[in-house]
């Protein structure tokens, strides 16, 4: 692969270490098939979208479901005037063979130079501590704050400003917070550059299927590789947790 223009989501990376030739499917030859629509999809989309809205102006008009839940974000998260509030920003950072790129569902600047990165989660099933830990979601979102975050808004970061809190209105009580260290930072820089290194270093023909069956159950490809597709996942996939509305430009 040689597109010197592509930056890396989560998502992408995510793919990737999935599966090579779903990754090959998505971001090469841009064969992008979403997912079937779903009542839970669409109520996902829609609260991030009534997200934005209320961190944006203060206010949201929706009822249901969708109320209760801006009712608990707002009781969660409310908005305050000490600190700056940053719904859906994009950062890109380019240098050095890393290129990245990541849109954040919220940042919350605070005058002690912290920043809290929160990102909406509205799967049925509790995501663990453990499990988020491991994601490239986590990795790249911190790195990449440390690394753009410092130019964009021109005030130094250091890892442990970084603050990353996963939360989801089905499990309000129960929202997980990462901090961040410099060993983690140097150790999301070499696994980054890692696997940007291999995807960039492959041909088109090099990027192989997955042989792990609960991947094919919950790919959109899968009639391209006769995979039969009748069970369901056992376990949601990294990159089928936040696709639809997090890094559908990118796509």
């Amino acid at each position: 692969m040689d597109n010197r223009s592509f930056y890396y989501s989560q998502n992408a990376l995510s793919t990737y270490s999935s599966c090579q030739l779903k990754f090959r499917r998505r971001y090469i030859d841009a064969l992008y098939w979403p997912h079937p629509a779903s009542d839970q999809l669409e109520l996902g989309q829609n609260f991030h979208i009534l997200s934005q809205r209320y961190f944006s102006t203060g206010q949201y008009d929706c009822d249901g479901q969708l109320r209760s839940w801006m009712d608990l974000l707002a009781g969660y998260r409310p908005l305050t005037d000490d600190l700056v509030f940053l719904p859906e920003q994009e950062l890109r950072y380019k240098e050095d063979g890393l290129r990245l790129v990541a849109k954040y569902d919220l940042l919350v600047l605070s005058d002690s130079d912290q920043v809290f990165i929160y990102d909406w989660k509205t799967e049925e099933r509790q995501l663990t501590r453990s499990y988020l830990e491991k994601t490239f979601q986590t990795s790249a979102y911190r790195f990449l704050m440390v690394k753009a975050g410092s130019v964009y808004w021109k005030r130094a970061l250091k890892p442990s400003d970084i603050v990353m809190v996963y939360w989801n209105p089905r499990f309000p009580q129960a929202p997980v917070a990462l901090g961040y260290s410099e060993a983690q930072y140097e150790r999301d820089e070499r696994q980054l550059r890692q696997v940007i290194s291999e995807i960039e270093g492959k041909d088109r023909n090099s990027f192989w299927p997955t042989t792990e069956e609960r991947v094919c159950r919950s790919c959109e490809y899968a009639p391209l590789c006769e995979k039969d597709t009748s069970a369901s996942p056992d376990y949601p996939e990294e990159d089928d947790i936040s696709l639809s509305w997090d890094d559908i430009e990118d796509v």
